[in-house]
């Protein structure tokens, strides 16, 4: 993932969610993207366009909303990109929870799920 406003990049360990609306990326998953000389996205970036949502139990969590570019691996490499504007977690909650692929992205693929074999695969060449 590339947040090209912010002037960082990281690999993102990202839950398939058909049930988010928007790709988020939570606070603990924060501390992988970093600038070009490996520092840290701080925790005290201002993100302007600021969103609110329901977390778990209903508590309200504060996002920032930024402008990405998702790369994906296939079996060629990396090379499918997908624009997205997404979600960056602005403080930590109580409950840490992994970051959402939410339908913004997922709506843009073809997906198959293979539940015994736990394969997932999404194809946007045929979106």
């Amino acid at each position: 993932m590339l947040l090209p406003g912010l002037g960082v990049a990281g690999v993102i360990p990202f839950l398939v969610d058909t049930g988010a609306d928007t790709t988020t990326i939570h606070w603990g998953d924060r501390r992988l993207l970093t600038t070009q000389d490996g520092s840290r996205l701080s925790p005290d970036v201002l993100i302007p366009e600021f969103t609110q949502a329901l977390g778990i139990a209903s508590t309200p969590v504060e996002y920032g909303r930024q402008p990405a570019v998702l790369v994906f691996s296939t079996e060629d490499g990396p090379s499918w990109v997908v624009g997205a504007r997404v979600n960056i977690e602005l403080a930590p909650s109580s409950i840490e929870v992994p970051s959402l692929l939410g339908r913004d992205v997922l709506s843009e693929a073809r997906m198959d799920f293979n539940m015994p074999a736990d394969d997932l695969v999404l194809d946007w060449a045929v979106a």
